[in-house]
């Protein structure tokens, strides 16, 4: 997608949603942004930004709830968020970057806080996630692509 496209499509997003041009509704916009591109592009943080009034960029206070570059649909993404750091993801992390075969990606929130530690593989939700779990699906046949498109089974 080109600049030009992301900055309209912002635009028509943030004119749908009408948000008035206040602080408390920039949080809401960006998830707005996120869940229509899948990610939250470099151009699109620059049009809030304008709407708001306010200096944003990636690294602001709200990076760590946003990505900004497109998922890896392959990847075994884990859950960061309060409940599945303290049911241990953070100690699966490690576990799976010990591993260089494993594309891992890390996500605020996947919302299955009931099932924490949580984490996907391909698209499905991998329950009180454990490097057992992972690796036992993996070798079931699920496929994880590192960046570059080097493919890893």
């Amino acid at each position: 997608m080109q600049t030009g496209d992301i900055c309209s499509a912002t635009e028509r997003i943030l004119k749908l949603r009408n948000y008035p041009c206040k602080q408390p509704y920039l949080l809401a916009a960006l998830e707005d942004l996120q869940a229509h591109f899948g990610f939250l592009p470099q151009a699109a943080v620059a049009v809030v930004a304008s709407h708001f009034g306010q200096k944003l960029g990636l690294d602001s206070e709200f990076s760590a709830l946003f990505h900004s570059r497109p998922d890896n649909p392959h990847a075994v993404k884990i859950c960061t968020g309060p409940l599945c750091s303290r049911a241990g993801s953070g100690d699966l992390i490690t576990t799976l970057e010990a591993t260089p075969d494993i594309a891992i990606e890390t996500r605020h929130c996947l919302g299955v806080c009931s099932r924490a530690p949580a984490a996907t593989l391909n698209g499905e939700t991998i329950s009180r996630a454990s490097a057992d779990k992972i690796f036992s699906r993996l070798k079931a046949g699920d496929r994880v692509e590192r960046e570059g498109g080097e493919s890893i089974s």
